[in-house]
């Protein structure tokens, strides 16, 4: 169920802090397969709310660890773009 405006903070908190199973991950790769590395790093992070290693966020993200480096240098560099 989606948030409502009137929703407590800390659902939004919790749901951001979940962990992921490997078949939620396998379904975050099926239902966003049009979003770049770069990107789906960057909303990993912004709903993690939290610093992640290498290794945490190529679990999440179901790519190697070179892949995320290399996402994330990409991700550094569009924001220094911007």
């Amino acid at each position: 169920m989606p948030p409502t405006p009137h929703a407590p903070l800390e659902s939004n908190a919790d749901a951001a802090n979940a962990t992921l199973r490997p078949a939620d991950q396998s379904e975050v790769n099926r239902t966003l397969p049009s979003l770049s590395l770069p990107a789906r790093l960057e909303a990993i992070l912004y709903l993690k709310g939290k610093p992640l290693s290498l290794g945490e966020l190529a679990g999440i993200a179901g790519v190697g660890r070179d892949a995320v480096e290399l996402g994330l240098i990409t991700l550094m560099a569009d924001y220094a773009h911007r």
